[in-house]
């Protein structure tokens, strides 16, 4: 599935992108009226690509904690930027998957329903974006309330 893991692939590079802008202290503050901060949705989006893609259907052995995810906050920028280097390996041999088994059941039932693999990963790919979006502002945010100048991440 060489199109679903080019899409995920590209958010891994901007996510990385993303947290090169950031300083390791701006990593584990929510925004003001914001419950997330940086650093935990960088642990939650590898977490569920690493679970939902990694574990579920390649077989990486890969165990979540999604708790962890969102409580765990001594990670620095270098140790996030290993995660997502992680995940990227992890989730590049989606690509070798064929195309013929997004059509297949997906492994195990997603929230109660049974659904085809492609279903799946179109709800993870639309997760990670919105999530991955939601970085991007925090940080923009956090930017400007630190008096950092505003750096683009992306060039769409």
């Amino acid at each position: 599935m060489p199109l679903v893991s080019a899409r995920f692939l590209e958010g891994l590079d901007e996510l990385a992108a993303n947290l090169r802008q950031c300083s390791d202290d701006m990593l584990w503050h929510a925004a003001p009226g914001t419950t997330n901060a940086v650093g935990a949705l960088v642990q939650h989006l590898c977490g569920n690509l690493r679970h939902f893609v990694g574990a579920v259907l390649l077989g990486t052995g890969y165990v979540r904690d999604r708790q962890a995810e969102f409580e765990h906050h001594v990670a620095t920028i270098d140790e996030l930027l290993e995660l997502v280097a992680i995940t990227t390996a992890e989730v590049r041999g989606l690509a070798d998957a064929s195309d013929r088994s997004a059509m297949a059941p997906y492994p195990v039932p997603w929230h109660g329903t049974e659904r085809c693999t492609l279903d799946v990963l179109l709800i993870l790919v639309a997760h990670f974006r919105y999530h991955l979006g939601q970085l991007n502002y925090l940080r923009r945010i956090s930017d400007h309330l630190h008096g950092t100048p505003h750096i683009p991440s992306t060039t769409f």
